[in-house]
């Protein structure tokens, strides 16, 4: 192994007739390589110091699949938000309905008119409206 080792400083393998058969680990921690020509080699796996960090890597990979869950109030909210937004796309449709069997009769053009941009404001009101139910819904339902 070298004469010393400075924090910082690369490892350089050097090739001696072959293939080295396997490199040992050796310990991450500051300080380790501090004492001189002595590094401590280690199993990554069965070193008793590391017991926590893994149990923390692996805890931590399990909840990477799980879904938070939600703080109930805003569960709550969210819930409320959405029947909101039921009974206003109920509204809308039925304003949209309207406004088409208005616009069978013709009455005059200021009319017609007035009830073409009604409706076009109630389909784009709709729009919105199912667009955030379907994800407050998508977010409910996980």
């Amino acid at each position: 192994m070298c004469a010393s080792m400075r924090q910082g400083e690369g490892v350089e393998i050097v090739e001696q007739g072959g293939d080295a058969g396997g490199v040992g680990l050796v310990h991450d921690r500051p300080g380790a390589a501090g004492g001189g020509d002595h590094v401590e080699a280690a199993d990554a796996l069965l070193d008793a110091r590391d017991v926590a960090r893994r149990h923390r890597q692996v805890a931590q990979a399990e909840a990477g699949g799980k879904q938070k869950r939600l703080n109930p109030i805003k569960l709550k909210q969210m819930k409320d938000r959405c029947q909101e937004l039921e009974e206003e796309i109920a509204r809308l449709e039925a304003a949209i309905a309207t406004a088409e069997t208005a616009l069978q009769n013709f009455v005059s053009v200021e009319e017609t008119r007035r009830q073409t941009d009604l409706l076009d404001r109630s389909r784009s009101e709709l729009e919105q409206s199912m667009a955030e139910w379907e994800t407050l819904s998508t977010a409910l339902a996980d």
